[in-house]
C-alpha cells in the first residue's frame, strides 16, 4: 500500500522526485518488452526513493506509465483515461458527492491486480482529488485551492 501511495503521489503530482540517472538491467528490459510488445517511445527513470524503475511509453496508441523493481517484476501500472472510461459506479459517485464540479482529470492505476481510479474535480474553488475503488468507494486524495 505504501508504494502505491508513493507511486500515485508522483504521477499526480508529475514530478519525478529522487529521480537519478541509472542504467536498465536487461531482466527489467526483457520483462518490459515481453508485457508490452510493440511499445514505442520509452523513456525510462530511476526513482531512488521507493528503488524502482519507471517508464513513460505509447502502447497501442496509449500513453502509459509503468514501474518496475530491480527483478523485472512490473509493480504498477497507470494510464490516464477519458470521464467516459470510468465505471458507471464511480462516475455515479463523484458525480452525486460534487454536482457542481467539472472531472478535469481521470487516472487508472493497477497495482498487484487491484485497479483504482484517481479523479480530480475543479470548481471556481479549487480542486479535489479523488481516490476511488472500481466499485465506487471514493475518498480524497487531495486538496488545493479553497477546498
Amino acid at each position: 500500500m505504501k508504494k502505491f501511495l508513493f507511486i500515485a503521489a508522483l504521477l499526480i503530482s508529475g514530478i519525478c522526485l529522487g529521480a537519478a540517472t541509472r542504467p536498465v538491467s536487461r531482466e527489467i528490459l526483457a520483462s518490459f518488452n515481453t508485457d508490452f510488445k510493440g511499445n514505442q517511445n520509452a523513456q525510462w527513470t530511476y526513482l531512488s526513493e521507493s528503488g524502482l524503475y519507471q517508464v513513460n511509453f505509447t502502447y497501442q496508441q496509449e500513453n502509459l506509465n509503468a514501474f518496475y523493481d530491480e527483478s523485472g517484476q512490473m509493480i504498477a501500472i497507470i494510464r490516464e483515461i477519458g470521464e467516459d472510461r470510468l465505471p458507471m459506479a464511480v462516475l455515479f459517485e463523484v458525480k452525486r458527492k460534487y454536482p457542481g464540479d467539472s472531472i478535469t482529470r481521470v487516472l487508472e492505476s493497477t497495482l498487484q491486480g487491484e485497479t483504482k481510479y484517481f479523479v480530480t474535480v475543479s470548481n471556481a474553488q479549487g480542486s479535489i482529488l479523488l481516490q476511488s475503488t472500481v466499485s465506487g468507494d471514493i475518498s480524497i486524495f487531495k486538496k488545493s485551492g479553497n477546498r
